[in-house]
């Protein structure tokens, strides 16, 4: 489904990459494809690397998804290790991590670590605490988007559900975050100790991240957070686009006390 989040008279670019593009059609012969719904009757993984819809896989699969590969979740919760992907996909077939059902999608209690370029996670729901999603350096060309986070109000910072940072020789670029749900993860109380769980935050050595037609909301730290106030020069963000973003608290959108951690910023909010 392509992500109507990004107003037609928004001040900020679009991206290259993970904003419009739609999933192929069931129907489409050259696309690879996993599938993975742990409830159904049948489902496992002995002898059955990729699943179908009526044999499909019990746990999902780790490691490289190579281009034009789908990967379908059904069912859930799915708990567990770390579930690490490799993904090497390109603009014209790109890799598509995504929930069966827009309505109802599948809970995914591990957290995921992306490497790689142009992929798509949409559709999932998360309830787990500590960092939901890390993208890791080198990355680029990749969409988070059209997703439930969600945690359970208590006290457990210091971390982001959405994460993405580079390095000084790897740094991640071209990274979008749309349309989706985040909230209750850490202590909002009045006078809890501070606990800094963010929604969303690019931490270093990234640059061009689009962070739009989200709703973050009821969060122990920010909503969104760009940079670390110690960062030098070279660590710093830039191109970061923050646009038509609903229930942003004015209170939590920051870069960490000072613009000076992001090289260049647009700030669009909603009123």
């Amino acid at each position: 489904m392509a992500v109507p989040s990004h107003a037609a008279g928004s001040s900020t670019p679009e991206p290259e990459f993970g904003l419009l593009e739609t999933a192929p059609a069931d129907s489409n012969d050259e696309v690879f494809r996993y599938f993975v719904d742990n409830t159904h009757p049948d489902a496992t993984d002995r002898n059955n690397p990729f699943g179908t819809a009526d044999l499909p896989r019990m746990t999902l699969p780790i490691g490289q998804l190579d281009a034009g590969t789908i990967l379908i979740i059904a069912g859930g919760p799915y708990s567990g290790r770390r579930v690490s992907w490799h993904v090497s996909g390109s603009a014209d077939r790109p890799v598509w991590i995504r929930g069966a059902s827009t309505d109802n999608k599948p809970i995914i209690r591990q957290q995921i670590r992306l490497l790689g370029t142009h992929a798509i996670i949409e559709n999932l729901e998360f309830d787990r605490s500590r960092t939901s999603i890390e993208i890791l350096p080198g990355s680029h060309h990749l969409a988070v988007r059209s997703s439930h986070f969600f945690g359970e109000g208590r006290l457990d910072g210091h971390t982001s559900v959405l994460g993405v940072y580079g390095t000084s020789d790897a740094r991640t670029t071209h990274v979008v975050f749309a349309d989706n749900e985040i909230h209750d993860f850490g202590d909002i109380q009045p006078g809890s100790r501070e606990n800094d769980y963010h929604g969303i935050k690019a931490s270093r050595y990234c640059d061009n991240i689009w962070i739009t037609g989200n709703r973050i909301f009821n969060m122990g730290g920010d909503s969104v957070q760009i940079g670390d106030a110690r960062l030098s020069d070279a660590e710093r963000c830039s191109r970061v686009f923050i646009s038509d973003n609903d229930s942003v608290s004015y209170t939590h959108l920051r870069a960490h006390e000072t613009l000076r951690s992001i090289s260049y910023a647009v700030f669009c909010l909603k009123i």
